[in-house]
């Protein structure tokens, strides 16, 4: 029932985690209050409130800023590979190939770019083989449901039900429309899917937990739908995507050390959309900024713990 009038973080964890040390609060202005539900239950520790907590379209939001920067996106265009033209490294050369898969057929060429920025997460290390011992692709699985009109009823737009097993965590967005996005789980594949780049198919264990998760939890959010037992006939849509995790848990920022001409954004660790931006920023300053414009407007996160160099010197 907590679930369907807040939003909250549910702790499976025995482990003490106080609101004052939550991320969130540390980093947004937002009113924050501790939830206990009415009947405790050994598994629940507690949950948070975010009264100012807001959504927005990731997709969207990044139209709008190519459009505004006047850029060119290219789809679906493959990058093959990144090398130097020669010893001085002062020109990148960007192999291309047009379309998708290994079509003998499609256009290729070379790019060539005086700098170049890999911003390609957890693929990050196909293109820059030195990134492979400290950047892995970690593949993650998504269901969406079908428009719920029981949806309507929550006042809720988005929670996470967490653990002390990052790899156990499952969240959760309801869309205006009434669709539910629920993914999550890779504990249930092999390594946690860690290494695992394939999202041309779907992990049957991980998409069947979700579907009797969603029935078992919410079962009056599925009263209309048909076999809502096993969470079946509501499911419209599954797909797989894939996130980069670093060894240490810090994302991989800024040049490589040797090839001062090309630069990396990846590495997120599952966290892509509360960092990107800033990331991006940071990327942004460093190619067009003074020495002294970095030194004052890049964070200094970037500039030291997620420091590439930190792996590469």
């Amino acid at each position: 029932d907590a679930v369907r009038c807040h939003a909250w973080i549910e702790m499976l964890s025995a482990r003490p985690f106080p609101p004052s040390h939550h991320t969130f609060s540390r980093a947004l202005p937002l009113k924050c209050r501790w939830i206990l539900p009415p009947h405790p239950r050994p598994q629940f520790e507690r949950g948070y409130h975010f009264d100012g907590a807001c959504q927005f379209y990731p997709a969207k939001v990044t139209a709008a800023l190519l459009r505004k920067a006047v850029c060119t996106y290219c789809a679906p265009v493959r990058v093959t590979s990144i090398e130097a033209e020669d010893h001085s490294g002062a020109w990148q050369l960007v192999q291309w190939a047009g379309g998708a898969g290994d079509d003998e057929a499609a256009p290729r060429g070379v790019l060539r770019a005086r700098r170049v920025v890999v911003a390609a997460n957890g693929w990050a290390a196909e293109l820059l083989p030195e990134l492979k011992p400290h950047l892995f692709a970690t593949r993650n699985t998504v269901i969406m449901t079908k428009p719920l009109p029981r949806a309507a009823d929550w006042g809720v737009g988005a929670f996470s039900v967490d653990s002390d097993n990052g790899a156990r965590e499952l969240y959760a967005i309801r869309r205006p429309d009434g669709r539910v996005c629920l993914g999550g789980a890779r504990a249930l594949e092999p390594d946690a899917a860690v290494g695992n780049s394939d999202d041309s198919s779907n992990s049957e264990t991980v998409g069947r937990y979700l579907r009797t998760f969603l029935a078992k939890r919410f079962p009056r959010l599925l009263e209309e739908a048909t076999s809502a037992t096993e969470g079946e006939g509501v499911v419209e849509a599954e797909w797989s995507g894939i996130l980069g995790f670093t060894t240490d848990g810090k994302p991989l920022v800024g040049a490589l050390p040797g090839r001062p001409n090309v630069l990396v954004g990846a590495g997120f660790c599952g966290h892509g959309m509360p960092q990107c931006f800033g990331v991006g920023k940071g990327l942004a300053l460093m190619l067009e900024g003074s020495a002294e414009q970095q030194a004052e407007q890049v964070h200094p996160f970037l500039r030291t713990q997620a420091n590439v160099a930190r792996f590469l010197q």
